[in-house]
């Protein structure tokens, strides 16, 4: 759809707010947020006589919410772009502008809602299920939302069903995408102490050939486990374990975890250490193994957890081994200025071979993020950060790439969000 008509349908929305009772509430927002990077051994181990990468990627956002006592309502329109990807008389982008968010929410009761559109599934620390915030793109889903709320508990039932087109026969999928989920989110608070617990059921197409005849099969896997956390004024800790069976999408079995932990203690008013560990089980290189033990994170931001340079989960293949990640972040806080250090330790936690069928180091690498945020106004905020991997053969062994040139990656952002109207 082209632009104009959004911006045609902005207007009707905001002559249709003028029209009613001022008891509903209407909000005009946006972002835009240019990103400029430096790559060079991004996701990947850079190989000898390949040159860096240099880029800036954009995305624009604008952003309607409409609510009265009953109906909350939201649409935000998005644009994700490559500076220079057309030529300066192009009509229109690439990639176009589409739909992020929209949907609707009606409260039967005070406590008692259903949601229902294209939406966000983020909660907690956003291990499991994350807006992928990162990504200039995002990450939504087309489904429906039923929440239960009281002060102290809350349960979010969730469930989408995904089809390529409107189509009147068989409901054959052939986007990169899940077919079908479901989840159960429950969370509960007591005092200083939070407990949450995941339930998600993930269907994914696979295509097999039976009795001469293409069909395809929705292959489920699950995965179960709680999140606990203590916050305090000196100390904070958060703990999780999920466990994960079904099949994958090879209809094999599945049998893998992920045990996170994280401590992080205000030494000052300004001053923060912490320390963390995630072990995510993966598959020996060296076994045929009857059971798949590689724990998927099909849903979480693998950005902001296994390192900023997504070598491992965020898009980028590892070769099944699993990751273990034992990481220290340092963070110093001023009035509009954020530090953050954090030096990753990777391992594998399976068995890795090279070329000659021998084992090899399960020493990954370590990886050392650096991040600066200036928040210069309510409406920009200022972002630069860079990270450098010291990989090794063994993480060249699954990576590709030459672990002995120099892996490094820089960015730059600027993040605007301007509050355009609001009565």
């Amino acid at each position: 759809m082209k632009i104009k008509y959004f911006i045609i349908f902005g207007i009707s929305f905001i002559a249709f707010s003028f029209s009613t009772a001022f008891a509903q509430n209407f909000e005009i927002s946006g972002q835009i947020r240019p990103r400029t990077e430096y790559k060079h051994g991004y996701k990947s181990l850079i190989g000898d006589n390949v040159d860096a990468a240099f880029s800036t990627s954009q995305r624009t956002r604008l952003n309607l919410n409409y609510s009265t006592p009953k109906i909350q309502t939201h649409i935000s329109l998005q644009n994700i772009g490559i500076w220079g990807e057309g030529t300066t008389s192009s009509k229109s982008d690439k990639a176009g502008t589409s739909i992020f968010q929209a949907w609707g929410e009606f409260f039967v009761t005070p406590e008692f809602s259903i949601k229902a559109g294209r939406q966000l599934f983020m909660y907690d620390d956003q291990k499991v299920l994350s807006q992928s915030d990162w990504s200039q793109a995002g990450r939504r889903h087309d489904g429906m939302l039923f929440k239960y709320e009281l002060p102290k508990f809350k349960v979010h039932l969730g469930a989408a069903y995904n089809q390529d087109t409107d189509k009147d026969t068989g409901t054959f999928y052939s986007t990169k995408n899940y077919k079908t989920m479901q989840f159960i989110w429950m969370h509960y608070d007591l005092n200083k102490f939070g407990a949450s617990l995941y339930f998600i059921n993930n269907g994914m197409p696979q295509n097999v050939i039976e009795d001469s005849v293409s069909h395809q099969r929705i292959r489920f896997s699950q995965t179960v486990g709680p999140l606990l956390s203590w916050k305090d004024e000196l100390f904070n800790l958060q703990g999780a374990f999920y466990y994960q069976m079904g099949k994958n999408d090879k209809n094999k079995d599945l049998d893998a975890f992920l045990a996170t932990f994280e401590a992080n203690f205000n030494i000052y008013d300004n001053i923060v250490l912490g320390v963390g560990t995630q072990y995510a089980t993966g598959n020996n290189q060296d076994e045929v193994a009857t059971k798949d033990k590689y724990f998927t994170l099909p849903f979480t931001s693998g950005h902001k957890f296994q390192g900023s340079m997504d070598y491992f989960y965020s898009s980028s293949s590892h070769e099944n081994v699993g990751i273990i990640d034992v990481y220290l972040p340092f963070n110093l806080n001023f009035d509009k200025l954020k530090t953050n250090l954090t030096a990753h330790y990777f391992m594998s936690p399976a068995n890795i071979v090279d070329a000659q069928g021998k084992l090899m180091d399960k020493y990954l690498g370590t990886e050392i993020d650096l991040q600066f945020t200036y928040k210069f106004s309510k409406e920009l905020s200022i972002l630069c950060g860079y990270s450098h991997m010291f990989g090794t053969q063994s993480l060249q062994e699954i990576k590709g790439g030459n672990y002995q040139n120099t892996q490094n990656w820089a960015w730059l952002a600027f993040s605007f969000t301007p509050s355009i109207f609001k009565n």
